[in-house]
């Protein structure tokens, strides 16, 4: 994974991974896509996660999470952002593999079969990013996770990245995480997607 730190809207160059400034929130990821054959009903709920942590110290202030605005290319039934955060190894129980980062799965947090344990808030408007990114390494660490939530219709749906507005002290940043996210269906992903519907 490589760091998408920039404090700026991404404008087609791949981030250089180095932080903007001190403090500053960091999405690990590079930019890229992923597609998701349906499942055979829809509308159905398709979720990304992304890693979040912050560059700096534990004396640096942390990045306030206030809003993300969607790049859409076709528009989902509902998106919403959800924030999961994911205990310390010692704090884990039962199966590793549900304790693991989301990378992409159909359903959506709460649903009968979501694989994946965590304490999940839909509050993203307030959240505080405490976690250093130096920690992100360790699989015992606590970790935090944008999962991106998509009710996707028999057409698809098409999200061409996001940017996440946050806070450091009052002052007002933006961070445009270029990864698209591709729902299929009927009329979206057939290249991207083994078994179109």
């Amino acid at each position: 994974m490589v760091k998408c730190s920039v404090d700026h809207a991404y404008g087609g160059d791949v981030p250089s991974g180095e932080p903007a400034f001190d403090g500053a929130l960091v999405v690990l990821t590079g930019s890229g896509a992923k597609g998701l054959d349906p499942p055979p009903r829809a509308p159905y709920y398709y979720t990304q996660g992304f890693l979040l942590c912050r560059d700096g110290h534990s004396s640096d202030p942390a990045p306030v999470l206030r809003s993300v605005a969607y790049d859409v290319n076709v528009e989902p039934l509902e998106i919403r952002p959800i924030i999961r955060r994911i205990p310390d190894g010692g704090q884990r129980k039962g199966v590793p593999g549900v304790w693991t980062p989301i990378i992409d799965m159909v359903g959506r947090p709460g649903d009968v079969g979501f694989e994946a344990r965590g304490d999940f808030s839909t509050d993203f408007d307030g959240t505080r990013v405490t976690l250093p990114c130096d920690e992100s390494n360790d699989p015992e660490s606590e970790l935090m996770e944008l999962d991106i939530v998509m009710k996707v219709p028999r057409e698809g749906a098409d999200i061409d990245g996001f940017t996440i507005t946050y806070e450091i002290d009052g002052d007002e940043h933006d961070l445009h995480v270029p990864w698209r996210m591709i729902g299929c269906g009927t009329e979206v992903g057939r290249e991207w997607c083994t078994s179109p519907s």
